[in-house]
């Protein structure tokens, strides 16, 4: 359209040139177009203003739609950020819920160890306690016992040696009785045997 706009201007220019090489007939109309010439011009700059305004509008058009695209692609990523931030927020609430009860669980247990411990630590101090005393006790049984195994050990020593010198003294009273009835035995008998003797000579004689 363009070009065919200055094709016409062009011709024009030359229409102009060759109506001054004849300057005798008019003077003040040579250069002014004809209503045709005029409906042409007209006519063209008509044609050249629409496409101009068709490429302006495609232009605008194209602008437009990059512009709804580039909408269309930060709504998108305006989505996705969101649905993003949505889930990275899904995902830190919950892994604070799985904290929160995860610690509060240990928190529980490490209160209910801490019970038990404390309980077995007070369970240990009286068996230890307990101990302490029954071993007490027991070193006191055993002293004791072995007082009495002392004290019966020299009573069973001390009547020993009673027995062995009341003993002692019975056989030598025994031996004393015993040999004080064989003299005595000894001499009847001698005394019976010398009368017996001089019963005997008296008879013979």
């Amino acid at each position: 359209m363009y070009l065919r706009f200055e094709q016409y201007k062009n011709k024009m220019g030359g229409k102009k040139k060759g109506k001054g090489a004849k300057k005798g007939k008019k003077k003040g109309n040579d250069t002014d177009p004809d209503p045709q010439e005029k409906n042409f011009i007209l006519q063209a700059e008509i044609e050249s203003l629409t496409q101009k305004l068709i490429m302006e509008q495609e232009m605008a058009d194209r602008s437009k739609a990059a512009e709804n695209e580039k909408r269309h692609r930060e709504v998108q990523l305006d989505r996705l950020l969101e649905e993003e931030q949505n889930r990275q927020r899904d995902i830190v609430s919950d892994m604070t819920r799985q904290y929160k009860s995860r610690f509060e669980e240990l928190t529980d247990k490490d209160k209910l160890l801490n019970r038990e411990i404390d309980a077995n630590n007070v369970v240990i101090e009286n068996l230890q306690d307990e101990y302490a005393k029954l071993e007490q006790s027991k070193q006191e049984i055993e002293k004791v016992k072995l007082e009495e195994i002392q004290k019966l050990k020299k009573q069973i020593d001390d009547m020993s040696q009673e027995f062995a010198t009341m003993l002692k003294s019975t056989l030598e009273k025994m031996q004393q009785r015993i040999s004080e009835a064989n003299k005595q035995w000894e001499e009847e008998n001698d005394a019976t045997m010398l009368q017996h003797f001089e019963k005997t000579s008296l008879r013979s004689s």
